[in-house]
């Protein structure tokens, strides 16, 4: 019993350790006496074809696993179309194949040719329309089936099973949102940090990182934002104090750093919303306590071809937009360009009539408010 505890709490140990299956797989694979063992999730697609999402083996079914891959785990596999007539089950070869199958005397020959012999198999309905199933082999030539007592332990383990399973695909579902938000986060032209109650950050994107990389008046050490200038500092702290005190969750505080310094950054900051229908344990709640947003100057360049395409322009029209809201005069755009100031009034007047616009003013805010200006920093 205490070998099943044990196998038990190392199924569940594999949910943020994946890794850890090879070695559970193992322990099962000695337990059961068999010589091989290896976990699927699968679906059975409307064409009765089969897609494998997800797998892992012990270690001899690694080291095996192109020959095994080759002559077993196919869609040739009979085993795909045993239906599965209860959330759990477990079956062997002789349960459901005749032995007079020419089918499975087929399967049988390429289960040989892999060096397996008789099987048992624990399958599982997962969510979401896949299948789990746990597959333990004999070698080739052993003729001994696998006894009730190993047939009884697999059905005690199930649930387990397919708990860690369920967790483990909810663990990875997590783990790619946090990384597809975080590909958008870095995308921003805007810093974005979260801090806990000790203002330490414990995240930022990539525009915080080069905003503070860049900056002349702060810094981060050890996850600890360092001012230079003591004014900085305390107003910091005050704005900090109140938003993480603040029983407001719409509150926002405002402030600037280095305001006599050319590379200022302007900052907001606003608490997380810690509402209990986001926590299951309100002892367990989230860390972050607060949001913070810096703004430096901005040195990204709008994109041609995105504004040519937000606004409808011509590849020359866009040229003229973007150097307007950049600053340049319509008279210096035609220098440049080698155009005359006709030319380029009349370009200028296609382009208010494309974005329907009648000032050169509205021509710049359009632009740096649009989402190519937001995001163009850090394709």
């Amino acid at each position: 019993m205490l070998q099943e505890n044990n196998l038990i709490s190392d199924i569940y140990g594999c949910v943020d350790a994946p890794h850890q299956w090879v070695s559970v797989l193992n322990q099962l694979k000695k337990t059961l006496n068999a010589s091989s063992v290896a976990l699927q999730i699968y679906r059975r697609e409307t064409n009765n074809t089969y897609t494998l999402k997800w797998s892992v083996r012990d270690a001899f079914s690694l080291q095996h696993a192109e020959l095994h891959d080759k002559w077993v785990n196919n869609s040739d596999n009979p085993r795909y179309d045993i239906p599965l007539q209860s959330p759990i089950q477990i079956i062997c070869d002789d349960d459901y194949f005749s032995p007079h199958s020419p089918r499975f005397q087929r399967f049988q020959h390429q289960l040989s040719n892999a060096g397996l012999g008789k099987a048992i198999m624990l399958d599982m309905q997962g969510e979401s329309g896949a299948y789990i199933s746990l597959i333990a082999h004999h070698l080739v030539g052993e003729d001994r089936a696998f006894s009730p007592d190993v047939q009884a332990l697999l059905m005690r383990l199930a649930p387990h099973i397919k708990q860690a399973v369920s967790l483990t695909e909810k663990m990875n579902a997590t783990l790619h949102l946090h990384s597809h938000m975080t590909s958008a986060m870095n995308q921003l032209g805007t810093g974005v940090l979260l801090l806990d109650s000790e203002a330490n950050i414990s995240w930022c994107n990539t525009c915080a990182h080069q905003l503070i990389e860049q900056s002349n008046d702060l810094s981060l050490i050890n996850q600890k934002l360092v001012f230079k200038q003591s004014q900085d500092l305390q107003e910091f702290k005050t704005h900090f104090q109140q938003t993480i005190s603040s029983s407001s969750r719409s509150i926002r505080r405002i402030a600037v750093l280095g305001k006599n310094s050319e590379q200022s950054i302007e900052v907001l900051l606003s608490p997380v919303d810690q509402s209990p229908s986001l926590c299951v344990d309100l002892n367990m709640v989230a860390k972050h306590n607060a949001i913070m947003f810096l703004k430096g100057k901005d040195t990204k360049n709008l994109q041609q071809n995105e504004v040519q395409t937000l606004f409808g322009l011509t590849p020359t029209e866009s040229l003229l937009a973007i150097a307007l809201a950049e600053g340049h005069s319509l008279t210096d755009y035609a220098e440049r360009r080698g155009v005359s100031i006709g030319t380029a009034r009349i370009q200028l007047k296609s382009v208010f009539s494309k974005m329907r616009i009648n000032r050169q003013s509205e021509l710049v805010q359009r632009l740096w408010s649009s989402v190519s200006a937001s995001t163009s920093r850090y394709f």
